[in-house]
C-alpha cells in the first residue's frame, strides 16, 4: 500500500512540474535602463501584470499554446511578441521599448481645494487639508477594539 501511495505522489509531483508553463522577462528603455510599472498583458487570456523596480515580470501556470504578449507604458510605443508554449516550459523575454516622441503633454485632473467628507468631524476644525497643522490617520474599529479602547 505504501508503494502505491508513494508512486501516486511522485506521479502528481511529476505532472505538476512538467505542466508549469512560465514566461519571465524584463522591460528596458532605449538606454538599457529598466522600466518600472510597465504593463505586460497576454492578449488571449486577458491577463496582465506590472513590472517591478528592476523591470522584471513573470507569468506562471499558462496553457500550452501560442500566446501574444503586449507591453505598454506612457511615453513609449507598445511592443508585442508571440510565444509558443507548446514545446518549452519556460521562456525568457526582453522587451526593448522605443520612446514615443509624439507625446507633447500630459493632463492630471483633480480638485485641489475640495475638502474630504467628514474631515471637520475628525479634526474638529473647519479647515482645508492644506491648512491642517496636524497629522491625520484613519484607523479601523478592529484596531480600536484590539487596543482596548472603551469609548
Amino acid at each position: 500500500m505504501k508503494k502505491i501511495i508513494t508512486l501516486f505522489l511522485f506521479l502528481i509531483i511529476g505532472i505538476t512540474i512538467t505542466s508549469a508553463q512560465v514566461i519571465k522577462g524584463r522591460v528596458l528603455d532605449e538606454n538599457g535602463d529598466p522600466i518600472a510599472s510597465a504593463t505586460v498583458a497576454i492578449k488571449e487570456l486577458q491577463k496582465g501584470v506590472s513590472t517591478d523596480e528592476s523591470g522584471k515580470f513573470r507569468f506562471t501556470n499558462l496553457p500550452k499554446r501560442e500566446l501574444t504578449l503586449v507591453v505598454s507604458f506612457v511615453g513609449y510605443n507598445n511592443n508585442e511578441k508571440k510565444v509558443d508554449l507548446k514545446n518549452n516550459e519556460e521562456f525568457h523575454l526582453q522587451f526593448d521599448m522605443i520612446s514615443n516622441a509624439n507625446l507633447s503633454e500630459i493632463e492630471v485632473f483633480g480638485e485641489r481645494y475640495k475638502q474630504p467628507e467628514k474631515l471637520d468631524a475628525i479634526t474638529r476644525m473647519p479647515l482645508r487639508p492644506s491648512e491642517q497643522i496636524q497629522s491625520i490617520s484613519v484607523i479601523s474599529d478592529k484596531v480600536i477594539a484590539e487596543q482596548g479602547a472603551l469609548t
